[in-house]
Protein backbone atom coordinates (compact mmCIF):
# COMPACT_ATOMS: atom_id res chain seq x y z
CA UNK A 1 0.00 0.00 0.00
CA UNK A 2 1.00 3.70 -0.09
CA UNK A 3 3.98 3.64 2.17
CA UNK A 4 2.29 6.90 4.18
CA UNK A 5 -0.49 4.44 6.00
CA UNK A 6 -0.03 2.21 8.43
CA UNK A 7 -2.32 -0.45 9.25
CA UNK A 8 -1.79 -2.33 12.52
CA UNK A 9 -1.34 -6.10 12.21
CA UNK A 10 -2.37 -6.49 15.96
CA UNK A 11 -6.54 -5.64 15.45
CA UNK A 12 -6.43 -4.48 19.11
CA UNK A 13 -4.04 -1.24 17.85
CA UNK A 14 -6.03 -1.20 14.55
CA UNK A 15 -8.06 2.20 14.24
CA UNK A 16 -9.56 3.51 10.83
CA UNK A 17 -7.70 4.86 8.13
CA UNK A 18 -7.57 8.72 7.90
CA UNK A 19 -10.40 10.39 5.39
CA UNK A 20 -7.08 11.58 3.12
CA UNK A 21 -6.86 7.68 2.13
CA UNK A 22 -9.67 7.60 0.70
CA UNK A 23 -9.15 10.64 -1.54
CA UNK A 24 -5.58 9.65 -2.68
CA UNK A 25 -5.31 8.67 -6.03
CA UNK A 26 -1.95 6.63 -5.67
CA UNK A 27 -3.66 4.83 -2.65
CA UNK A 28 -6.50 4.00 -5.07
CA UNK A 29 -4.93 2.79 -7.43
CA UNK A 30 -2.49 0.57 -5.54
CA UNK A 31 -5.82 -0.51 -3.89
CA UNK A 32 -7.25 -1.71 -6.97
CA UNK A 33 -4.23 -3.78 -7.84
CA UNK A 34 -3.08 -4.99 -4.55
CA UNK A 35 -6.69 -6.11 -3.53
CA UNK A 36 -9.28 -6.41 -6.14
CA UNK A 37 -6.90 -7.32 -9.07
CA UNK A 38 -5.39 -10.24 -6.83
CA UNK A 39 -9.06 -11.29 -5.28
CA UNK A 40 -11.72 -14.27 -6.78
CA UNK A 41 -14.21 -12.56 -8.12
CA UNK A 42 -17.89 -14.01 -8.94
CA UNK A 43 -17.73 -14.64 -13.31
CA UNK A 44 -21.17 -15.83 -14.00
CA UNK A 45 -23.06 -18.71 -13.80
CA UNK A 46 -21.71 -21.34 -16.00
CA UNK A 47 -25.26 -21.86 -17.41
CA UNK A 48 -24.28 -18.54 -19.74
CA UNK A 49 -21.93 -21.33 -21.47
CA UNK A 50 -24.37 -24.38 -21.05
CA UNK A 51 -23.62 -25.23 -24.96
CA UNK A 52 -20.49 -26.67 -25.97
CA UNK A 53 -18.57 -24.44 -27.58
CA UNK A 54 -19.73 -21.48 -26.57
CA UNK A 55 -18.05 -18.31 -25.26
CA UNK A 56 -19.47 -15.36 -23.06
CA UNK A 57 -17.10 -12.37 -22.70
CA UNK A 58 -17.13 -10.71 -19.47
CA UNK A 59 -15.16 -7.49 -18.14
CA UNK A 60 -14.28 -8.01 -14.76
CA UNK A 61 -15.30 -5.49 -12.04
CA UNK A 62 -16.73 -3.00 -14.38
CA UNK A 63 -16.34 0.86 -13.54
CA UNK A 64 -13.15 -0.34 -11.37
CA UNK A 65 -10.99 -2.97 -13.05
CA UNK A 66 -12.46 -3.14 -16.66
CA UNK A 67 -10.41 -6.06 -17.51
CA UNK A 68 -11.73 -7.78 -20.16
CA UNK A 69 -12.34 -11.99 -19.82
CA UNK A 70 -13.66 -14.64 -21.75
CA UNK A 71 -15.94 -17.84 -20.18
CA UNK A 72 -15.79 -20.53 -22.54
CA UNK A 73 -16.76 -23.93 -22.80
CA UNK A 74 -15.08 -26.03 -24.85
CA UNK A 75 -16.27 -29.84 -26.34
CA UNK A 76 -13.75 -31.32 -24.25
CA UNK A 77 -13.14 -29.07 -21.65
CA UNK A 78 -15.73 -28.33 -18.75
CA UNK A 79 -15.08 -24.24 -18.93
CA UNK A 80 -11.85 -22.32 -19.79
CA UNK A 81 -11.17 -18.85 -18.71
CA UNK A 82 -9.06 -16.45 -19.93
CA UNK A 83 -8.03 -12.76 -19.05
CA UNK A 84 -6.63 -11.87 -22.53
CA UNK A 85 -8.28 -13.71 -25.46
CA UNK A 86 -5.10 -13.77 -27.23
CA UNK A 87 -3.50 -16.18 -25.36
CA UNK A 88 -6.03 -18.60 -27.09
CA UNK A 89 -4.34 -19.12 -30.37
CA UNK A 90 -6.16 -18.43 -33.41
CA UNK A 91 -6.54 -21.87 -34.57
CA UNK A 92 -7.83 -23.05 -31.02
CA UNK A 93 -10.36 -19.56 -31.33
CA UNK A 94 -11.93 -21.29 -34.58
CA UNK A 95 -11.71 -24.54 -33.05
CA UNK A 96 -13.67 -23.61 -30.27
CA UNK A 97 -16.18 -21.65 -32.43
CA UNK A 98 -16.79 -24.22 -34.73
CA UNK A 99 -17.60 -26.70 -31.99
CA UNK A 100 -14.13 -28.87 -32.54
CA UNK A 101 -12.30 -30.12 -29.45
CA UNK A 102 -9.93 -27.67 -27.70
CA UNK A 103 -6.40 -28.53 -26.91
CA UNK A 104 -3.74 -25.43 -26.80
CA UNK A 105 -0.13 -26.96 -27.36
Amino acid sequence: MVSRYAVDADIAGASTLPAAFYRDAAAWEATRERVFARSWQWLGDVADVAAPASVSPRTLLPGLLDEPLLLARAVTVDVLGAHDPGVLSASSRARLSAGHSFSES
